[in-house]
């Protein structure tokens, strides 16, 4: 895996104790900063947080809109057909590792 030639790199040098206190903290307050994400974003809006900074989207255009709902309902039928589980459009809030997609203004 990547992390772990990662990991032995660090470890490999002299100044590993001081990157991995560096780390934690830019960790920590990366958790921070997503938590204010969290409070901050309405439903209004649509904001990703990605890598420690909340982006905020412009609204979309009525052809974009329009096309995603008919995508979005081609795919909510095929989904349902076959018991595949759940479609969102749109404001759904989703988190990954360390990026959360603000759909909804809620946390996930």
């Amino acid at each position: 895996m990547q992390e772990e030639g990662i990991v032995k790199q660090i470890l490999e040098m002299p100044t590993a104790p001081s990157v991995l206190d560096g780390l934690s903290k830019a960790l920590k307050e990366e958790h921070r900063k997503r938590e204010a994400f969290y409070h901050q974003i309405t439903d209004q809006e649509k904001a990703e947080f990605i890598n420690g900074e909340i982006i905020i989207h412009s609204p979309v255009k009525k052809e974009h809109n329009e096309a995603n709902k008919l995508i979005g309902r081609l795919i909510d039928v095929y989904v349902d057909k076959r018991n595949l589980g759940f479609v969102g459009f749109e404001k759904i809030m989703i988190s990954l590792t360390r990026n959360d997609y603000d759909r909804s203004g809620e946390p996930p």
